[in-house]
């Protein structure tokens, strides 16, 4: 081998491990990369979990409140086909509708469009 070749052998090698470096770099951005992906999926998930359960408990609450007030409504109902006073219970149904109304209305503006 004469020293020219040896030169070029010289340099191709340098550069080989030139390029190594450089993939081994881009290996280490992957799998930064892969790391991050699977964190912020895995984040992404417990969020779509965490609204599914809010719904699930807000749905509750307002049927809840509904049946509340419903029944509040057949007793007002019963009191007036017998004569009594119902007008405490009006401002009990009026307080239940606002608080219900507050609740969807929270919700509505707080759950992401589909």
């Amino acid at each position: 081998m004469d020293w020219s070749e040896y030169q070029y052998l010289t340099r191709l090698d340098s550069e080989i491990q030139q390029l190594q470096r450089t993939a081994n770099q881009i290996l280490k951005i992957v799998t930064a990369i892969q790391t991050t992906e699977g964190k912020v999926m895995a984040t992404v998930q417990d969020v779509i979990a965490e609204i599914a359960s809010e719904r699930t408990v807000e749905d509750s609450v307002v049927a809840l409140l509904d049946g509340i007030n419903a029944q509040l409504a057949d007793v007002k109902a019963q009191l007036a086909a017998s004569g009594a006073d119902a007008s405490a219970l009006d401002a009990v149904i009026a307080s239940l509708k606002d608080n219900e109304a507050k609740l969807t209305d929270a919700v509505t503006r707080n759950t992401p469009a589909a």
